[in-house]
């Protein structure tokens, strides 16, 4: 039986992951997304995680955000209480007989309410055991103030890819709704990138171990994808609304 795993489900099994059994020598990547509600100072007001990170990890990642400074969005040139999506990657990197908690990435803008899994095309399943296929498909999505996709293409400088893995990517991702931007109480239509990871293999082992290329989005510093599969089915926002203002990539808290 082929084993198919669409990447950026990786995310979730790392969140429940730190139980007996996990190597505690080696790093963790996590992605984690929370809610922010700002002043029009930019103070955190309201604070809510919409990932499923362990307290043990979201507690002082949870105290730390909340002395983050950011940049509001505006509304007739004046700054207003903003609503945005933050997304923080970290790394729990071995620290004596637990985790220290370093930030490897902070991005805002809209997010993303709901997905629909890609159907991997079945012209790109391999025939054999020994094979693998691997392939980043980045897409470029428009949605309305309602968080609904009312553009959808290929991103432009991303990795190229097969058509049907591009049409795949772009058949799920038409589908999803997006959690927009809120300023002074009013949604924000926007534009993000997506990328999805696709492996597969008959060997169910070798698919969960196969790594996309990196790819580096738009005013981000490191490349996703890759063998810890940070970011990967995530929204990328090409001009949020809020921003960050604290210097915090690279920070252990």
């Amino acid at each position: 039986m082929r084993s198919i795993l669409i990447g950026g489900l990786a995310a979730l099994a790392i969140a429940g992951s730190l139980h007996a059994g996990t190597d505690a020598t080696a790093p963790l990547a996590l992605d984690t997304t929370w809610t922010v509600s700002l002043d029009a100072d930019g103070r955190v007001v309201e604070l809510k995680q919409e990932s499923r990170v362990k307290p043990l990890v979201a507690e002082p990642l949870e105290r730390a955000i909340r002395g983050w400074s950011f940049e509001p969005g505006r509304v007739d040139g004046r700054p207003a209480a903003t609503e945005t999506t933050l997304n923080v990657a970290i790394m729990l990197e071995p620290h004596g007989e637990g985790y220290a908690v370093r930030v490897k990435s902070a991005r805002t803008g809209g997010g993303v309410a709901r997905t629909t899994a890609p159907t991997f095309p079945r012209s790109a399943l391999p025939s054999r055991g020994s094979d693998v296929f691997s392939a980043l498909a980045v897409v470029e999505v428009r949605y309305d103030e309602a968080g609904k996709v009312i553009a959808a293409d290929v991103a432009p400088g991303a990795p190229k890819v097969r058509r049907d893995v591009g049409k795949a990517a772009l058949d799920s991702v038409r589908r999803w709704t997006f959690r927009p931007e809120r300023v002074d109480g009013h949604a924000i239509a926007a534009t993000v990138y997506v990328p999805l990871c696709f492996t597969a293999s008959v060997d169910s082992r070798k698919a969960m171990n196969a790594q996309c290329e990196k790819w580096t989005p738009p005013g981000e510093r490191a490349g996703i994808g890759g063998g810890d599969g940070s970011g990967v089915g995530e929204a990328f926002a090409l001009a949020p609304a809020a921003t960050l203002k604290s210097e915090v990539v690279g920070r252990t808290l």
